[in-house]
């Protein structure tokens, strides 16, 4: 075999090795003059190999972040849509606010099982009654307006994956 021509047995799996031949380890001249100190190859060298062909590079996979040029290929870092955004807040608004209002109800008890604010007897001597304070009434709020809003988002996010192209 001539030199500098890789056999068919090389490390880059280029084709099944012969029966007869045992598999040879890689060595850095196999991988080009750019790689010396190391065993793995340079996918993304603009230098030949020392073979006189190109590096072979990964394919990028399919979807809305694959990139016509491979070397910005950048996976899961793309800005995600505005809808799965409220999706994720209103169904983390949601979980918290119900958990709260469990607490609220069972554990702290400022609230009945009908979500009325059950006041604590007045304080002795200055006739002043308690009332719900900001946080109560914005878990009330929460509790209220995050399940319709999470349900809404994603029906309109799977009924827009999910639309027929416009035959024209």
């Amino acid at each position: 075999m001539p030199a500098g021509r890789p056999n068919a047995s090389d490390s880059r799996g280029r084709g099944p090795a012969p029966a007869h031949r045992a598999r040879q380890p890689a060595t850095a001249a196999a991988f080009g003059p750019e790689r010396a100190g190391s065993l793995r190859p340079c996918f993304y060298s603009d230098v030949p190999t020392a073979h006189g062909r190109e590096p072979e590079t990964p394919a990028a996979p399919p979807g809305p972040n694959a990139t016509a040029n491979r070397k910005q290929h950048i996976t899961m870092l793309s800005r995600p849509s505005t809808s799965r955004t409220l999706a994720a807040i209103s169904g983390t608004l949601w979980a918290w606010s119900w958990y709260t209002m469990y607490l609220e109800i069972h554990r702290w008890k400022h609230v009945t099982r009908s979500f009325r604010f059950k006041p604590l007897p007045p304080i002795p001597c200055t006739g002043v009654r308690p009332r719900p304070g900001l946080p109560l009434k914005a878990l009330y709020v929460c509790a209220a307006s995050a399940p319709p809003v999470f349900l809404v988002t994603v029906i309109a996010g799977i009924a827009r994956t999910h639309q027929q192209p416009a035959a024209g």
